[in-house]
Order: C-alpha cells, then sequence, then structure tokens
C-alpha cells in the first residue's frame, strides 16, 4: 500500500495539452486542501494568523517546483471526513493533510510516495498509570471519528470505550477535561497535542504504521508523478530534513526520509 506510480516528473513546460496538470500551471496557483488544527502539520499560528506546519511547507515546495514560486499556493480548509469528496468534485487539486495510505482509500484517490511515516501510539496524562493498550480496560480513549487508528485500538483494547470526536484538538480538551483517561493516533500527531500541555506524556508501543501520502484525484496520474518528483528532489538536496527538524523535532533525532517504492 505504500508502492505509489513509478516517478516520472511531468515539470510544467511539458505538461500535456488539456491535462489537469496543464490546467493548474494555467491558472497560476496550485489549490491545496489542509486543516488548521493539526499542530506540527498544518495550524493556524496565533502570533501571525497564518497557517504553518510541515505539510502547509511541503505544499508550498510542490508550488515552488510547478511556478517558481512557494507562494503561489491557496489553502482550503477542509474536515478530514471531507478531503476525498473535494478531490472527487475537483475544488482542490491536492489533499495535504497527515492523510495516511491505505489500500481502501486507494481504490478511491491517488497517493504519493510516503513522504512521512507514522506510528500509533497512546497519549495520556502524567502519572495515570497507562504504559500499555492493555491497562485500557474499561477506560475511556479519545479518538478522531475518521481515521484509521480507530479500528486498531478497537482491535488490540476490546475492552475500552471509544470517545470518538470531530477534531484532535477536541481530544486535547477531553483530556484536559477528564473525560477521557488516553488518546490515541499517529505518534505525530499526538506531539503536537503533548506540545500544548506538559502534563500530557507519550507512552505505549508503536501500534500500526502509519505512512502519509499527498493525495489527488483518482485520475490525475500526472500530479502525483509531478508531486513524486518534488518529494525526490527533497529527499535529495536536504528540504525534507530541515523540515523535520523545524516542525517535527519533538518526535526526536530522524534517520532521514522513507524511501520511495513504486511499481509499474
Amino acid at each position: 500500500i505504500s508502492m505509489t506510480r513509478l516517478v516520472e516528473p511531468s515539470w510544467p513546460e511539458t505538461a500535456r495539452p488539456g491535462s489537469a496538470l496543464a490546467a493548474i500551471v494555467a491558472r497560476g496557483r496550485l489549490i491545496v486542501g489542509t486543516d488548521q488544527n493539526t499542530n506540527l502539520f498544518s495550524f493556524r499560528d496565533p502570533s501571525t494568523g497564518t497557517l504553518s506546519g510541515f505539510d502547509v511547507d511541503l505544499a508550498r515546495e510542490i508550488a515552488r517546483d510547478l511556478f517558481g514560486d512557494p507562494d503561489k499556493v491557496e489553502f482550503r480548509l477542509l474536515t478530514s471526513a471531507g478531503r476525498f469528496d473535494a478531490l472527487e468534485r475537483n475544488d482542490v487539486d491536492l489533499v495535504v493533510h497527515a492523510t495516511s495510505i491505505t489500500c481502501e482509500r486507494a481504490t478511491r484517490v491517488g497517493f504519493s510516495s510516503v513522504y512521512f511515516e507514522a506510528f500509533q501510539r497512546l497519549l495520556v496524562p502524567e502519572g495515570s498509570g497507562i504504559t500499555s493498550p492493555a491497562d485500557l480496560a474499561g477506560k475511556r480513549v479519545c479518538t478522531f471519528i475518521d481515521t484509521t487508528s480507530l479500528a486498531t485500538i478497537q482491535r488490540v483494547a476490546p475492552e475500552a470505550t471509544i470517545v470518538a470526536v470531530p477534531d484532535w484538538d477536541d481530544c486535547l480538551t477531553t483530556l484536559q477535561l477528564g473525560q477521557a483517561d488516553a488518546a490515541t493516533t499517529d505518534n505525530s500527531i499526538l506531539a503536537g497535542l503533548a506540545a500544548q500541555d506538559p502534563n500530557l506524556e507519550i507512552v505505549g508501543p508503536n501500534l500500526e504504521l502509519e505512512p502519509y501520502g499527498v493525495v489527488a484525484n483518482k485520475n490525475n496520474d500526472a500530479l502525483v508523478r509531478f508531486v513524486n518528483g518534488t518529494l525526490e528532489r527533497m529527499r535529495e538536496d536536504g528540504t525534507w530534513n530541515r523540515l523535520y527538524d523545524r516542525w517535527l523535532g519533538l518526535l526526536g533525532p530522524t534517520t532521514g526520509p522513507p524511501a520511495p517504492r513504486y511499481r509499474d
């Protein structure tokens, strides 16, 4: 499921006339769907009011390669539940929003190669006594209503009570109010929540691997190939490492970007 189509960058000057990629170039800006509530990846900087984060900077790098200008990107705020609908309606060109690649999703949308690998873990208040899924029996566990993490926690902690919320920030509030005993999702997202409250800590073993990909309309192979080209460039010129250090250093030292795997 982490494999995508063979990287074959379709640079703007060679985009096939009439193609979706050519239409984006003619428009003069890239339209990217994301959200403003995923700290570290895509969030509203309270000091500037601008969107910031790893995913935001990644979208800007794609615009840089398309237009020679990272500012030629228009961000549209989407809910996680509505992000694939927006692609199918062509309301956005891409979704860059900490989206895990799964076989089921890949039947509906197109994915780039993997740009980040997260692992599902647990977020708990310090001193909770919870250190693994085995400690969740009879506990309340907050998770997002539209996430791959939900099925995993139901499988590894079947006696836990699930508290499903519409936004990840709601899990932070739920924990702070004592309405849940733990939250679970990707460690990258949990790190963004923990950064906002020093009384929370990430615990437990890695559960499921969550490979993130940039998402495009299923029929827009040329754009997927172009994005893969940008990701190749970012791996090779050190841009990926710089973005990791800037936004995700809380996760600890990195061994570098995930190696791409392609098919056909």
